[in-house]
């Protein structure tokens, strides 16, 4: 457009700043996925896609539109963002020759595997004592798994961390259980970085190839409460997020 041409309509401008966002995003090559009652950008979920054509960015914490997301991400000033809105929704502005420029999404950025870090150890363990006596846990079976390193009470939020190690004894996983529960719901998670292939277990016997499975490691310690350390190996499948 020259510096003398005649500016937009307001029919030309309300129908770029009402394009569909969900619609654009995914030409533009976006993952758009839907969250609640709103969308998001798998790549960018800082943007929260309002009422279909707004969105709030909660870097900047400030509003837009189709606009103003093409000058923000695809180096556009205004008037080649309202001429590409245009074209793109089957309309042209009849004073203008400009082609719209070309768009393509900004790359992704590879993201580089968590650090495995465990949470620090709490000055004493006895939440998780509690907790897990509760649970029908022995005492004796829980300060096993503690003097063994398998288990301990975090410094920061007073969960239950059950520690998951390889062949050389290293603690390279480790799986975390809240020890408050609030309405019924306790904290479960992994700890991020963690190597899923050496989970809760008890130390290996490589002569014995007998493998007793339980679904997460309090099932694992329930059943040595009960019938004793079993003359095999044991483990604990559950390093799963919920």
């Amino acid at each position: 457009m020259s510096e003398h041409s005649p500016p937009f309509t307001p029919d030309e401008l309300d129908i770029a700043r009402q394009t569909d966002l969900p619609d654009l995003f995914a030409s533009l090559g976006y993952q758009v996925k839907p969250k609640g009652n709103y969308h998001t950008l798998t790549d960018m979920p800082h943007i929260m896609i309002k009422r279909r054509s707004s969105y709030y960015d909660n870097y900047t914490r400030a509003w837009g539109d189709a606009t103003t997301f093409l000058q923000a991400h695809h180096n556009m000033d205004f008037k080649q963002a309202v001429h590409y809105l245009l074209e793109y929704n089957g309309h042209k502005h009849k004073q203008s020759k400009l082609t719209p420029p070309r768009v393509s999404p900004p790359p992704q950025e590879v993201k580089s595997p968590a650090e495995f870090i465990l949470p620090d150890v709490h000055i004493n363990h006895r939440r998780v004592f509690a907790y897990l006596i509760k649970r029908g846990i022995s005492r004796n079976v829980i300060a096993d798994f503690i003097r063994n390193g398998l288990l301990y009470e975090s410094a920061d939020y007073h969960n239950a961390v059950f520690v998951g190690v390889n062949a050389k004894g290293k603690a390279v996983n480790a799986y975390m259980r809240g020890t408050y529960n609030q309405n019924g719901n306790g904290f479960k998670g992994d700890v991020p970085g963690g190597d899923k292939n050496n989970a809760f277990r008890l130390p290996t016997d490589s002569v014995n190839d007998t493998v007793f499975c339980f679904e997460g490691p309090i099932d694992l310690m329930a059943y040595i409460s009960l019938h004793g350390e079993p003359e095999t190996n044991a483990v604990a499948q559950a390093y799963v997020r919920p």
